[in-house]
Formats: C-alpha cells, sequence, structure tokens
C-alpha cells in the first residue's frame, strides 16, 4: 500500500511539474522527431498541443524542415509549451509523438538571479553583524598605585 501511495505521489509530482525541453522567450528551438518506419517514406504534421496564456503563437509558427522531421519555433512567452507530431504513412498515423518546453524570459531570470544575489549577500551582512554583536570587550578597570 504504501509503495502504491508513493508511487502515485511520485508521478503526480512530474506530471504536474513544467519539465521538458528548457528554453528561453525570443530564442529558436529545434527538435527532431523518430522516425518509427526507417528507410520508409512517412509524412509529418506537427502541431502546437498546448501554449502559456499570453501566447500568441499558433501551428503556422512552427517551422518544418523539408523533409518534416525536423522542426523549430521560437516561443513568444514564458511558460510550458507541447507540440505534437502525427507521423503518417500513405494516410494512415503510425505514431505520434509529444515534445514538452518549459520557456523561461531571460530578463526576468537575470532579475531572479540578481535577487537571490542581494539575498545572499543581506544574509552573510547580517551573519557579520551578528558575529560583531556577539563579540564583548570587557574593560576592567585597573587601579593603578601611585
Amino acid at each position: 500500500m504504501r509503495i502504491i501511495l508513493f508511487l502515485t505521489i511520485l508521478v503526480s509530482f512530474f506530471a504536474c511539474s513544467g519539465g521538458g525541453i528548457e528554453g528561453y522567450v525570443g530564442e529558436s528551438i529545434s527538435i527532431t522527431a523518430d522516425n518509427p518506419e526507417e528507410g520508409k517514406d512517412v509524412d509529418y504534421n506537427w502541431t502546437l498541443a498546448n501554449q502559456p496564456d499570453g501566447s500568441l503563437m499558433n501551428s503556422t509558427d512552427l517551422f518544418a524542415s523539408d523533409d518534416g522531421q525536423k522542426m523549430s519555433f521560437i516561443p513568444d512567452y514564458p511558460g510550458d509549451y507541447s507540440v505534437e507530431v502525427l507521423v503518417s504513412q500513405y494516410g494512415d498515423e503510425i505514431a505520434n509523438q509529444t515534445f514538452a518546453f518549459s520557456i523561461m524570459d531571460p530578463n526576468k531570470q537575470e532579475e531572479e538571479e540578481k535577487e537571490s544575489e542581494d539575498e545572499v549577500n543581506e544574509e552573510w551582512l547580517n551573519e557579520d553583524l551578528e558575529k560583531e554583536s556577539d563579540v564583548v570587550i570587557e574593560d576592567e578597570d585597573e587601579e593603578i598605585d601611585e
């Protein structure tokens, strides 16, 4: 029972996480579909299956190579995308492949890294101040014998 519960939680975690191929807004991403019928002539139909709210992309923004096996696109908004390719031969579907992408905004990432560095620097400063406040300087009044 514990194993089933653990596996359910593990699968849910990975299913709900963004994951996928990482990329950046405005940078080209290229992928290649597998050909399940090596050496045979097959057709590839690429579609944009999922995109984040705010993205203005559609399937016409997916650029396939001449043979259709390779595809590239330039994401326009940060978030999770998925692209599907249907591989068919003589009009019959023989395979379906899905590719997941996690797209980040490079400007926001730089800001987050800077904020993270600032937080670390602030923590170090606070630690240094705490260490200094732990130091007690004792003044002993010395009696001077004349």
